[in-house]
């Protein structure tokens, strides 16, 4: 019952957010996206970014999509630096099609953390219960928020 919750609240969040502009950035013009193949087929986000709402982790969101269509990526890392993270010590979480995909293997590479322009850069795979297969993820130049 806690983690339907928490989804809704996500859902809720998302739903409120206003969609970014791609090429706009917090300080720089140069390009961010997030991209994934989830079972075969191509995800590229409409909006992506990070935070640290919790001081020592990192938390990577994306959007795709609008309304009932909507899918979701939330991503929580237990710290703030360029390394490799295992799923599911840390977690991420697939929403689609209005269910909860919850990690159960892979991992994650930050290859670029960059504190003072407040972008962060990597690549994801993982598998979830439920089957589905999330094969070459990646993620450039998501700002801050």
């Amino acid at each position: 019952m806690k983690k339907i919750a928490v989804f809704a609240l996500l859902v809720c969040v998302f739903a409120s957010c206003k969609k970014d502009d791609n090429n706009a950035n917090n300080n720089s013009s140069t390009p961010r996206s997030f991209t994934c193949t989830i079972n075969g087929v191509a995800f590229v986000a409409d909006s992506a970014w990070y935070n640290n709402f919790n001081a020592g982790a990192t938390n990577i969101f994306a959007v795709k999509g609008t309304g009932a269509s909507q899918q979701y990526f939330e991503i929580n890392l237990n710290a703030q630096t360029a390394t490799t993270y295992a799923i599911p010590t840390n977690a991420f979480t697939y929403l689609g099609g209005g269910t909860a995909y919850v990690g159960t293997a892979g991992s994650l590479s930050i290859g670029t953390y960059d504190m003072t322009n407040r972008k962060i850069s990597g690549t994801f795979t993982g598998i979830t219960a439920g089957a589905v297969t999330i094969t070459g993820g990646t993620f450039s130049n998501l700002p801050y928020k």
